[in-house]
């Protein structure tokens, strides 16, 4: 589901995502973020539901790994065999893997492999793959304080075995620029489900031929 319908069909749970945060850790890598307690605006607070949903999904199924993409993601021509070619350099002891991000910490970065990395910091959560066991570990760390990306990256990267692909498998829609957050929030009810058709079709197409 889309951040806003999540928000607006769902009673506010705190035991999966707190109303409001503290910005410290962020303010240290986004210069224009206060260090002080803010509240979620909308559009996180939905997109962080929607991504717990994903995980309790992955964790209480059977697939071993699943991959996860969020509606503004645009994966390049190729995605597809990169993809299967960076699952197939992934350890067995890995949890997550990062394809579309915004790296926060360069220099932090660890080298893995050819198509891997250790990342430090990277925010967004575009496009990821998370396995049952690391679905598992993100439920039972639940509520998401803050961003669901800026919560990952704090909290999250401590606990789980992450990774990160050297390449990333796409961008944000062009569709989506700026600001994504107010954007999904305001798009009108005839935009948005051309918009999200449009987005699941060439996901399709790029993954599964």
């Amino acid at each position: 589901q889309g951040c806003f319908v999540q928000l607006a069909t769902e009673p506010w749970d705190e035991g999966l995502v707190m109303k409001t945060w503290d910005a410290l850790w962020n303010a240290v890598y986004n210069k224009d973020m206060a260090s002080r307690v803010v509240p979620l605006s909308p559009g996180e607070a939905g997109c962080a539901r929607s991504h717990v949903g994903v995980w309790k999904r992955v964790a209480a199924g059977t697939a071993p790994l699943a991959c996860v993409f969020e509606d503004d993601a645009d994966l390049d021509e190729g995605a597809r065999p990169l993809l299967e070619s960076a699952i197939d350099e992934l350890p067995s002891s890995a949890e997550m893997l990062y394809l579309m991000y915004q790296d926060k910490n360069p220099s932090g970065n660890r080298p893995f492999s050819t198509l891997l990395f250790r990342p430090s910091v990277v925010f967004w959560t575009r496009g990821y793959c998370v396995t049952q066991a690391g679905a598992k570990k993100l439920v039972d760390m639940l509520p998401v304080v803050g961003p669901v990306d800026v919560w990952l990256a704090e909290f999250a990267f401590r606990k789980l075995q992450v990774f990160a692909t050297t390449t990333q498998l796409g961008k944000q829609s062009r569709q989506f620029e700026g600001d994504s957050d107010i954007i999904h929030s305001t798009l009108t009810s005839g935009l948005r489900p051309k918009v999200m058709k449009e987005r699941q079709q060439r996901l399709r197409q790029l993954l599964f031929g």
